[in-house]
């Protein structure tokens, strides 16, 4: 596990001494996952190299704008995909198991595997791990590798790029070194990347229906242990309700921490397999992480998750009760 200024030392040398390379990221691909993806596919594209994305599953209808010609492909094992390629870079997760059907073609290929990921390292899948659980996005690793290589900063880079900081920092809320953020976002400013236009692309292009969706889903919220921590519940009947996916939920259990008072905002998904997605938000006083791993998941300090087996009443008593014990104890104000 790579970590240190000479970290990307290995990962240049695997670059300049291949020619074909292959890029992936967990299923469900988010903004980072995507983001840092197509910036790394534009810096190898840029060196002369032959790359290809592809997920597990397919790209979110609110990221297709990043990729109009359609390069990012869906996994199909009848295709030769994975076979070809010489190096393959596994993005923004540490486990080997969140690759979905990309995972067949990941396993038992170790030594020509490379890990780039910020969350806490998991699983030894690959031959070279960096791994910096201290970065606010995958992005940023990116960014790093393609500053290392003194590699040109594109416009189409830096807008990938943006968006993976953009949406993995929650707007630029979350991060344990905010003044690091600003200044590579400044950099990627200079492209000439537009931010206003990426963010109505992002969050202000909307189908009707997801909105119907959100409104049934706030409109049951849930406060529980004297109003520090609210829930959302998403049933399987709501999302046939309103034809909706697993996308169209990006980013509501923000709105669980929205709430005046709110430490912790959860959200329990109910899925088609008889399991539940739990997504946990948190504003200061606890630490997300740990609790989604002592449940069995894991991801950020503010921003984490796991998937559970069993009924959303079953899952939801058992995750609310370990809330209940990780909360810290109310302040009380000191006399004067």
């Amino acid at each position: 596990m790579e970590k240190g200024s000479k970290r990307w030392a290995k990962v240049a040398q695997e670059i300049q001494s291949h020619k074909r390379f292959l890029v992936t990221t967990h299923v469900n691909p988010d903004g980072d996952g995507i983001g840092s993806g197509i910036a790394l596919m534009g810096h190898l594209s840029a060196l002369g190299k032959d790359a290809v994305m592809v997920s597990s599953d397919p790209l979110p209808e609110r990221y297709r704008f990043l990729d109009p010609e359609r390069h990012i492909r869906t996994y199909d094992p009848s295709t030769s995909v994975g076979l070809k390629e010489e190096v393959i870079f596994v993005l923004d997760t540490s486990e080997l198991t969140r690759l979905g059907r990309v995972q067949e073609v990941v396993e038992n290929r170790k030594d020509q595997v490379i890990s780039i990921d910020h969350h806490p390292f998991r699983d030894n899948f690959a031959h070279i791990h960096v791994v910096d659980d201290n970065a606010f996005a995958t992005g940023e690793l990116i960014y790093d590798l393609i500053q290392s290589m003194k590699g040109k900063l594109t416009k189409s880079i830096a807008e990938a790029l943006y968006i993976s900081i953009l949406t993995d920092t929650g707007l630029f809320r979350y991060g344990k070194n905010p003044n690091r953020i600003h200044t590579i976002v400044l950099d990627l400013l200079k492209t000439g990347i537009d931010p206003g236009w990426i963010s109505e692309m992002l969050f202000e292009s909307y189908l009707p229906k997801r909105l119907q969706l959100l409104g049934a889903i706030l409109s049951q919220l849930e406060m529980f242990f004297g109003d520090r921590v609210s829930a959302l519940v998403v049933t399987q009947r709501m999302m046939e309700e309103f034809g909706a996916r697993q996308e169209d939920l990006d980013g509501v259990v923000d709105y669980a921490r929205y709430v005046i008072g709110v430490e912790v905002g959860v959200m329990f998904t109910e899925l088609e397999d008889g399991r539940v997605k739990v997504s946990f938000r948190s504003k200061r006083e606890l630490d997300v992480n740990q609790l989604a791993v002592r449940l069995g998941g894991g991801g950020h300090s503010r921003a984490s998750g796991l998937v559970m087996r069993g009924s959303l009443k079953e899952v939801k008593g058992r995750v609310l009760e370990e809330i209940g014990v990780s909360l810290p104890p109310i302040q009380k104000p000191t006399k004067k």
